[in-house]
């Protein structure tokens, strides 16, 4: 018969065979973690409170054109929950509309990466007066600032290719109160994939009607003030392959005590009796802990621990 030190080195070899694996289909909803709308009527003014970012144009004209006023809007998103090395698969931005003029008429929304840092801000109705935002503090953008006083835009309200890109990365018609969603499409992956693999580069998006010289197509979308209307960005992904190593493991009698690191809950203990056998069985409970006390039993036999996986 096997004695338990060489039947249990037998079982550290199978667990140290098994300890790569790759994590598919992950999915994770995220909500901005900065967003605010700049303004072209209300040039130095900071929206960052505000539960709502307008964007598109005004039913008001510019003194001595015909062209109405714009408001653009800025979302940004912390991918952090998304393991370094993941492959982004698809990505979905989704606003939603909360006011809509009566008369206004409804336009093509896009949104394009923007290059460059600016401040979320938190001028809001209690500091400013009704919808005419509060003047910037330091740090906060404007339309005029990306950050106030001394960090101006290209150009007033950003300009493309310096302030953000000069591809869309995704569009969405937009008419009325409702949920819009821009992608999943080549673009908006890519945006999302050179975040996650380098939150420096995220500065987030703009938010810009393709109809901003026609009066009335600015329309309310939820920000993270509002909770309940709050953008969402959905993205799926396959993560890294993730080391699964065993650290450290002891044997008193027929009790077995294993410690490992990497690999994703739940864990579980499994046992089979023989090495050609292809059915384990599973031994106690799934584990969220990186740690496990078992006992091995009188019989030969192989152990293993299964990481993120199903019951056999």
């Amino acid at each position: 018969m096997m004695k338990q030190t060489d039947r249990f080195r037998l079982a550290v070899w199978w667990v140290l065979l098994a300890s790569v694996l790759r994590i598919e289909g992950e999915t994770v909803t995220l909500t901005p973690i900065a967003d605010t709308m700049v303004h072209e009527f209300y040039p130095s003014n900071n929206f960052g409170g505000y539960p709502h970012v307008s964007a598109g144009s005004t039913g008001s004209p510019k003194p001595n054109t015909n062209l109405p006023y714009t408001t653009r809007g800025l979302f940004k998103f912390d991918l952090s929950r998304i393991p370094k090395s993941s492959r982004i698969t698809s990505a979905v931005l989704a606003l939603k509309v909360t006011f809509a003029p009566g008369v206004g008429p409804s336009s093509t929304f896009e949104v394009r990466r923007v290059f460059r840092s600016w401040g979320e801000g938190k001028g809001d109705p209690t500091t400013g007066v009704g919808n005419s935002g509060a003047p910037a503090a330091a740090g906060d953008a404007t339309w005029l600032m990306r950050a106030a006083p001394s960090a101006p835009w290209s150009q007033a309200g950003g300009v493309a290719p310096t302030d953000f890109s000069s591809v869309v990365s995704a569009t969405a018609a937009v008419g009325g109160i409702g949920a819009y969603g821009f992608g999943s499409n080549t673009n908006l992956v890519a945006d999302v994939q050179s975040w996650a693999d380098d939150s420096g580069l995220n500065f987030g998006w703009m938010l810009i009607s393709q109809s901003e010289n026609v009066p009335q197509t600015a329309r309310r979308f939820g920000s993270r003030e509002d909770a309940s209307n709050a953008a969402t960005l959905v993205v799926n992904y396959d993560a890294p392959e993730l080391e699964f190593r065993i650290s450290s493991i002891s044997l008193e009698s027929t009790k077995v005590s294993v410690r490992w690191t990497g690999g994703r809950p739940p864990y579980q203990v499994q046992q089979k009796q023989k090495v050609g056998e292809t059915i384990w069985v599973n031994v106690g409970t799934p584990l969220n802990s990186n740690s496990a006390t078992f006992l091995s039993g009188a019989a030969d036999g192989v152990f293993r621990i299964a990481s993120g996986e199903k019951s056999p």
